[in-house]
């Protein structure tokens, strides 16, 4: 159990983030980066396969919970971001998200997926 003061960070990375960009080095370090964080009790990473359309393809956001229990969702888009305390808005992005997670690869799974993918490098 967290107390008080820790906070909860869950993270859904699409599996093509998880592809290299630069060299092998540098994406060998960033995999095992993401191995380390989500070793942290507070964190929790999932990866999301190409398996399937999912309603993360409508673009990327971010839910957020304030210290006084006030939820936020901050959209981004190419040329802006956008930050919304609407219900409705929230309600929407919080039922994507619930089925984005019931899409993913469980924790356990992810991280084999990223361990896989680091021995292939």
């Amino acid at each position: 159990m967290l107390d008080k003061q820790t906070r909860a960070f869950s993270f859904v990375i699409g599996e093509a983030a998880l592809r290299p960009i630069a060299g092998a080095e540098a994406h060998k370090r960033q995999l095992q980066r993401l191995l380390e964080v989500g070793e942290r009790r507070n964190v929790t990473i999932q990866v999301l396969t190409f398996e399937g359309a999912h309603p993360g393809l409508f673009g990327p956001f971010v839910l957020l919970e304030t210290p006084e229990h006030e939820h936020l969702v901050y959209e981004e888009g190419q040329i802006t971001g956008v930050l919304s305390a609407d219900p409705t808005k929230i309600s929407v992005i919080s039922q994507r998200h619930a089925v984005i997670l019931r899409q993913a690869l469980s924790p356990e799974e992810s991280v084999r997926y990223i361990r896989n993918l680091l021995e292939e490098l």
